[in-house]
């Protein structure tokens, strides 16, 4: 009784969770729709990805052919102008009020190291 009656009414019926009863070739359907607007929807979504590598890469080749082409010669023909740039102070220039006062800096520097070392020991 349970092979001829139970098992046949379990493969053609399959109990949902609201306790209603679904013949199972509608559940087969049902999953085959479902993988077909899947397929169609990641093949649509492959087209829009391969469309825009295209336009992304149409784009930067067409910038770098610009760049090339049209604004590198007019910067060799058009240079920026080189700033001068003078120097304040030479060595041969220095007086000798700068050599005191390079000697008292020296100086105190020396007198705090060694005041630092006396203490520290």
């Amino acid at each position: 009784m349970i092979r001829k009656v139970i098992l046949p009414m379990i493969n053609s019926y399959l109990i949902s969770d609201a306790g209603w009863l679904y013949p199972l070739h509608l559940i087969i359907m049902s999953k085959v729709y479902i993988m077909e607007v899947l397929s169609d929807l990641f093949s649509q979504a492959a087209t829009l990805m391969l469309v825009g590598m295209l336009f992304v890469f149409a784009f930067l080749s067409l910038t770098i052919l610009v760049i090339k082409n049209v604004i590198a010669p007019l910067a060799e023909r058009f240079p920026d102008p080189v700033p001068v740039t003078r120097s304040t102070r030479t060595s041969q220039t220095t007086s000798s009020t700068d050599k005191q006062q390079d000697e008292s800096v020296v100086a105190a520097i020396s007198a705090a190291v060694t005041q630092y070392r006396r203490d520290k020991s």
